[in-house]
């Protein structure tokens, strides 16, 4: 559905904001691009790498289905 989706999307922008020091702080001068925070937000939030590729793939899949459906997924 798309509210719990819209959730997760909100769940991701605020773990970026939470950890931004660490993503493109002052002392770290490399940045983190958003593929490769999704990766970090994902290993933190399921733990076990089975369940991290799956919820991968099925955010994917969902994202890929509402940017066709629903503007606000763009």
């Amino acid at each position: 559905m798309w509210v719990e989706f819209k959730q997760l999307i909100f769940e991701i922008y605020d773990h970026r904001i939470e950890f931004a020091p660490e993503i493109n702080g002052a002392i770290n001068t490399t940045y983190m691009s958003l593929e490769e925070h999704l990766i970090v937000f994902f290993c933190m939030k399921y733990k076990t790498r089975a369940q991290t590729e799956r919820r991968i793939v099925e955010f994917l899949a969902s994202l890929k289905y509402f940017v066709d459906f629903w503007q606000r997924a763009k």
